[in-house]
C-alpha cells in the first residue's frame, strides 16, 4: 500500500525537486483514514492470541 501511495510518483522521481499536489495530499489521507480504522481490529487480535 505504501509503494502504490506514499510513494507513488512524485516522490519516487529521482534527482528532481517533488512538488506534492492536492490529489497527493487527499490520497494520503483516505489511506491514514483506513489504515486507523483497522487498526483497533488488528490490536483485538494481537491481544486475543497473546492471551490465549
Amino acid at each position: 500500500m505504501a509503494r502504490k501511495f506514499a510513494y507513488a510518483d512524485p516522490v519516487l522521481s529521482e534527482g528532481t525537486l517533488s512538488v506534492l499536489g492536492r490529489t497527493y495530499e487527499t490520497d494520503a489521507r483516505n489511506v491514514a483514514k483506513s489504515q486507523a480504522a483497522l487498526a483497533p481490529a488488528r490490536l483485538a487480535n494481537v491481544l486475543n492470541d497473546a492471551f490465549k
